[in-house]
């Protein structure tokens, strides 16, 4: 009666009492329910047939045929997944986790499989929360919110993620990483900076990034220095310090519309998208030249993953998968919401019906009011609207005067 809801959660009676909130058997009697529509945050390859995607709520999703269907993993973790790194095709570990909304406190989340997958386990862990995760030979290396006992936000195990110890880089708080061919490993802050480790003869160059109006990331092609964020932010540099914008095929205003959140390189093709998801900027020559591609998601894209330079795999909000066989230049839709809605109501809006339904089926929803206000003091409209922003209602203000009947719409 007195936890905070959250959504698809079956519970069990277990055959024993429970005494405290981390006693084993009120840990077997909460089963999770995975919510195939959840938010997914990363895709990657686990074998030539088999996928794993994941993303919030502890939502795992499996697939055994290259993405034509998926299925639930078994995991009993309620926490935003980000990122997941497989040692082999059977074992890996899947981080996220969660920062406190009153305490403040950021707590990470572990996970560990031995099936590929299929089933997933909890590491007891004291770091915070994780963003990211790479495998580096026999090491994890992970990244996320900065821990003041270890005095850094990256974090190297040498034992499957049993401990973990803090890793310098010198930048603090940590805003995006990667690996690369097993040895570098590059880091960003939101101060523009930036800095690469080579892991193997313990070496670290430093250096600055463009002025950015957010957070960048920082990427090396084989060729030449790629680093790209926010407001359709793109540079190239052939030494790391010399920057100029990459051009591409967009207006001023489009362009600053856009943030490149995702890139992708697999041999000379790069790939590089985010929001809006309609747009895909892609290289077939290690970032020389660029083209544009249309996309028919309506989402943003969080994670790609190729096999080769033809196939590959995108993620997004609401369960979102895209497959893609001919180098990304099409893609087709494997898995997640296929529809939209919109609610319109004439006067009063049913608010509660209206988020437990949004709530519980996850449906994009859209609510036209014509609450009438005098624009000088808030109305019970107007906190309703920031509220209904807040859990994923998009909401739009009709004109004083205009009238609309009572809607209930789904559009295919």
């Amino acid at each position: 009666q007195f936890a905070p809801r959250t959504e698809s959660k079956v519970f069990r009676a277990p055959s024993t009492s429970i005494s405290s909130y981390n006693s084993p058997s009120l840990q077997n009697a909460i089963v999770r329910h995975c919510q195939p529509d959840a938010a997914l945050r990363c895709v990657t390859i686990v074998s030539p047939r088999r996928l794993c995607a994941l993303g919030d709520s502890g939502t795992i999703l499996i697939s055994e045929d290259q993405g034509e269907t998926w299925k639930p993993a078994e995991c009993q973790a309620y926490a935003n997944l980000r990122a997941v790194g497989f040692i082999d095709k059977n074992s890996g570990i899947a981080v996220g986790g969660s920062v406190g909304s009153y305490s403040g406190i950021s707590r990470g989340v572990l996970l560990q499989t031995s099936d590929g997958g299929s089933t997933w386990r909890t590491i007891a862990n004291d770091l915070p929360n994780l963003h990211g995760i790479a495998v580096l030979n026999s090491q994890l290396i992970a990244w996320g919110d900065f821990d003041p006992r270890r005095n850094t936000s990256v974090y190297r195990s040498t034992d499957l993620g049993a401990t973990w110890q803090g890793l310098d880089t010198g930048l603090g708080a940590v805003t995006h990483a990667t690996i690369m061919n097993d040895q570098f490993f590059f880091a960003t802050n939101d101060r523009n900076q930036a800095v690469v480790l080579d892991l193997i003869q313990n070496k670290k160059r430093t250096f600055q990034l463009p002025d950015s109006s957010g957070p960048l990331q920082l990427h090396f092609t084989g060729r030449q220095w790629l680093c790209l964020g926010s407001a359709g932010q793109l540079y190239s540099s052939p030494d790391a310090e010399n920057w100029t914008p990459v051009s591409l095929p967009l207006s001023a205003s489009a362009r600053s519309l856009c943030q490149w959140s995702v890139l992708h390189q697999q041999g000379d093709t790069i790939w590089v998208g985010g929001f809006p998801g309609s747009t895909i900027a892609r290289s077939g020559d290690r970032g020389l030249t660029w083209q544009l591609i249309k996309t028919d998601s309506g989402v943003p894209h969080h994670s790609f993953a190729f096999q080769d330079k033809l196939r590959g795999w995108a993620c997004g909000p609401f369960g979102r998968i895209l497959q893609t066989q001919d180098g990304g230049l099409t893609w087709k839709r494997q898995h997640g919401a296929s529809r939209a809605g919109m609610l319109a109501f004439q006067h009063q809006l049913a608010w509660p019906a209206l988020v437990a339904s949004v709530w519980e089926h996850r449906l994009p929803t859209v609510a036209l009011l014509d609450e009438q206000s005098d624009g000088a003091t808030p109305n019970a409209a107007s906190i309703q609207l920031d509220y209904a922003n807040r859990i994923g209602i998009h909401t739009r203000s009709l004109q004083a005067k205009q009238t609309l009947p009572h809607w209930l719409v789904q559009i295919a």
